[in-house]
């Protein structure tokens, strides 16, 4: 308990299920927040997106029967240690209702459901050291990806632009027209770009130049604060973790880690 930061309880746990069950549902949150991470990783990863990728190295196989796979195994891994892990919660919520002090039809679940949680935790944590150390990022794709969706994603600013000259809503219905008119013939940024068909349109080309439009949608000009806003959130995140060392030896190695049972 010292290690951990543990005070002692001012009462017996017997009849204060609990405590119990915050544990379960806190360790069912960080589940789930790894769960989602591990999860993105894998949609990121399809070959028709390919931005993202876990660790590999020759010699993973990713299917006994199609060679050429690369599949995220240890995301998945992760994702179905999050569900798993949300289910045991559900298992402390049922013991918060128990007969008087000591029923053990209720604290026998938590035997199950606490030592599953988290070994399944400890599993969970270990993959994704793993997968986020060496995590694959593919930046050019990432970048022809944007590029490639960049003239329909950037209609909403046009759109305001636009409305500054001949009102919001006729702004929405002319660009909702041109852009419905370049999906319903497939046409992407590889084939013809949009701006080439906002440029054509005779009450746009009075408003824009071709240049104004493609400044209008050069991905670069839409990034607004979520540079700032990143940087806000890993550096609370570093102030929080440097307050933890200050405070307890949370962030002492584990022991499974020392014996080298668990990386």
């Amino acid at each position: 308990s010292d290690r951990l930061g543990l005070e002692a309880p001012l009462t017996c746990w017997h009849t204060s299920r609990d405590r119990s069950s915050d544990m379960l549902s806190s360790m069912a949150i960080l589940a789930g927040t790894l769960g989602k991470i591990a999860n993105e990783i894998c949609q990121l990863a399809r070959d028709e997106i390919g931005e993202l990728e876990e660790p590999f190295h020759m010699g993973k196989i990713g299917s006994t029967t199609m060679p050429h796979k690369r599949n995220p195994e240890l995301c998945e891994q992760v994702v179905v240690l999050a569900k798993l892990v949300k289910h045991n919660a559900a298992i402390g919520f049922e013991t918060l209702i128990s007969e008087h002090e000591r029923d053990y039809r209720s604290i026998r679940l938590e035997w199950a459901a606490i030592t599953d949680s988290c070994q399944y935790m400890c599993g969970s944590l270990s993959l994704m050291k793993t997968i986020l150390r060496k995590l694959l990022v593919h930046e050019e794709r990432i970048r022809e990806n944007v590029n490639q969706a960049a003239g329909l994603i950037a209609t909403e600013a046009l759109m305001f632009r636009l409305g500054e000259k001949i009102g919001k809503q006729t702004a929405h219905q002319l660009l909702y027209e041109i852009s419905m008119g370049a999906r319903s013939i497939g046409r992407r940024s590889t084939d013809r770009p949009l701006v080439e068909l906002l440029a054509e349109h005779p009450e746009i080309r009075s408003i824009f130049t071709r240049e104004a439009l493609e400044k209008a949608i050069d991905p670069e000009q839409h990034i607004g604060l979520a540079g700032e806003l990143t940087d806000r959130v890993v550096a609370r995140a570093a102030d929080w973790l440097a307050a933890q060392r200050d405070t307890h030896d949370l962030l002492s190695p584990c022991p499974l880690e020392e014996s080298g049972i668990c990386t």
